[in-house]
This record gives C-alpha cells, sequence and structure tokens, in this order.
C-alpha cells in the first residue's frame, strides 16, 4: 500500500515526497554521477518494476555501477 492510498493514507507522503527531492538535489549538486570505463553491458530484468543486472554476473543480484565524483 502506498503513503496515499485509502481513507487512513499518510498524513506525512507530501513532506516524505519534497524530502526526497531535497535529497536527490543536493546529490547532483554536490557529485558528479559516470559509467565506469569499463562499461559493462546492463540489461533489464523484469521484477515487480525493471532492475539494472550486469550481463554475465547476474547472480549478483541487482547492480548498476556508477563513477561518483565530487563536482567541479
Amino acid at each position: 500500500m502506498s503513503f496515499s492510498a485509502g481513507v487512513r493514507g499518510c498524513i506525512g507522503w507530501r513532506f516524505a515526497l519534497y524530502q526526497l527531492q531535497a535529497v536527490a538535489a543536493e546529490l547532483l549538486e554536490t557529485f558528479d554521477f559516470a559509467l565506469p570505463k569499463d562499461q559493462p553491458h546492463i540489461k533489464r530484468a523484469p521484477a515487480a518494476v525493471m532492475v539494472p543486472i550486469i550481463e554475465g554476473k547476474e547472480e549478483l543480484g541487482p547492480a548498476m555501477p556508477l563513477r561518483v565524483s565530487l563536482a567541479q
């Protein structure tokens, strides 16, 4: 059940959404995100939602390798 489903929906769902947006904005301003130099082939695997999986390493489960560095 989601935050806003039903008669007794969470009264803080908007606040939670704004918090997630603020964190995402701060992360995007502070860090640079890039694919790794070796760029493994990523495929989508069906689950409850689509998840990224490295081809040939399915046993590791969902994975999305990224290089993260401080923004200049």
